[in-house]
């Protein structure tokens, strides 16, 4: 399974709070149980009859030969060994942990040692020669990645001014809540299969994604409260960042990407009273009317609604307001973060335009290929690129004779 289709099973972890979801199934690889040979040249045990087979000699020592060995895996999952049940060693997760629906974990094993490959050098972040990681995390993978998001990943998220929080607070927040530090990992091993993409990176990113958003549905099924809050913020925080560079499907993305941010915009809002409390303080509102009204883009937006019927329009109308406001803000300045701007309008997307992207009509899939359009030219690795890909995802979708709208 690519890092791609895990997004699907991150929609349950922060959907609007509370609807109750069993965790994603750890997709492993399959095992064929063996079999005794049966053949007639090899007899019931599949070896050659020996003497004294016939005469009733060799009775004990045939069947011997019919029992099914038994290799001892030294090499399991936690999981298998403690049950005392034969592990398959199956990556990222073997047959049993999958079959069961539990995270697959394995402990620090004897990794061939890994050659180290240079990494394209078009992002200055690149600049450097990066290990291979093993398939499946030990604990000097987990350093290595503690290692890269101080050093690499924190300083790609945001522009400066919010380097303190993103590289100790988050970390730190990530050794207090173990489930903030799967999903730290989790945006950071993304980063390095974006960066260089591999197995290795890949198979980390289906691990710890399995393990973040298993622990923030188990946090978040405690309640929100000023002894977790902060850490709930930050967990779905990097979750949400992350499913916008899955490559899934057109109707995967718009989905997941819209329950993830509306469950984040819920969990700042409840924590918002304490947030200065907390290392969150340094997070300011920032009104719509500080970046533009939108008045140069609303116009030409609207012009989708041409061919719509207007008892329709308030789908859409509140929709294509608060994109043009985004379009001015990154047309003026691509080197801003405007992701507090993209949490709401995903967030806000009304449950009927949902609905009408859903059913492929024509002018939803219009606004939110501009959407993606606007986003391309945002100077961040998670949004330009993979939004790029989102945009032509849509943009096929569209009928030929609405194309000229975009």
């Amino acid at each position: 399974m690519s890092p791609a289709q895990s997004a699907n099973s991150t929609k349950s972890s922060v959907d609007e709070m509370g609807q109750d979801s069993e965790p994603a199934a750890v997709t492993g690889t399959p095992v064929t149980p063996e079999t005794p040979g049966t053949s007639a040249a090899s007899g019931s045990s599949g070896t050659p009859e020996t003497p004294g087979a016939a005469d009733g000699t060799g009775t004990a020592r045939a069947s011997a030969k019919r029992r099914r060995k038994y290799t001892r895996s030294y090499f399991g999952c936690q999981k298998c060994k403690s049950r005392k049940v034969k592990c398959d060693e199956g990556r990222p997760s073997c047959s049993n942990c999958a079959r069961i629906r539990v995270p697959c974990v394995y402990g620090q094993n004897r990794w061939e040692t890994q050659e180290q490959v240079p990494v394209p050098g078009n992002q200055p972040e690149q600049a450097q020669v990066l290990p291979r990681l093993p398939h499946c995390p030990s604990a000097s993978v987990e350093t290595y990645l503690l290692y890269y998001w101080v050093t690499h990943t924190a300083a790609t998220i945001a522009p400066s001014g919010y380097e303190a929080l993103l590289r100790q607070g988050f970390a730190e927040a990530g050794f207090k809540h173990r489930f903030v530090l799967d999903t730290l990992f989790l945006f950071t091993a993304a980063h390095l299969n974006h960066v260089d993409p591999c197995r290795e990176h890949a198979d980390l990113v289906l691990h710890y994604h399995t393990l973040g958003s298993a622990g923030l549905r188990n946090e978040i099924s405690k309640g929100i409260s000023m002894e977790n809050g902060e850490a709930v913020a930050i967990s779905s925080t990097l979750l949400s960042l992350y499913v916008l560079v899955c490559n899934s499907e057109f109707i995967g993305i718009l989905e997941n990407v819209t329950s993830m941010y509306r469950g984040m915009r819920k969990v700042y809002k409840q924590m918002w009273n304490w947030k200065d409390s907390t290392r969150l303080s340094v997070l300011k509102p920032l009104p719509m009317t500080a970046i533009g009204t939108g008045d140069g883009y609303r116009q030409d937006i609207l012009k989708v609604l041409e061919r719509q019927d207007p008892s329709t329009h308030s789908k859409y109308i509140k929709v294509i307001e608060d994109l043009a406001i985004l379009t001015e803000a990154i047309n003026r300045d691509a080197t801003q973060n405007y992701m507090m701007f993209v949490t709401k309008w995903l967030s806000n997307l009304p449950d009927e335009f949902v609905e009408q992207l859903a059913l492929r009509d024509p002018c939803a899939l219009v606004i939110v290929c501009r959407f993606f359009d606007v986003m391309s030219k945002q100077k961040f690795w998670y949004l330009d690129s993979y939004s790029k890909q989102h945009y032509w995802r849509v943009y096929n979708q569209i009928p030929r004779d609405w194309k000229q709208y975009l």
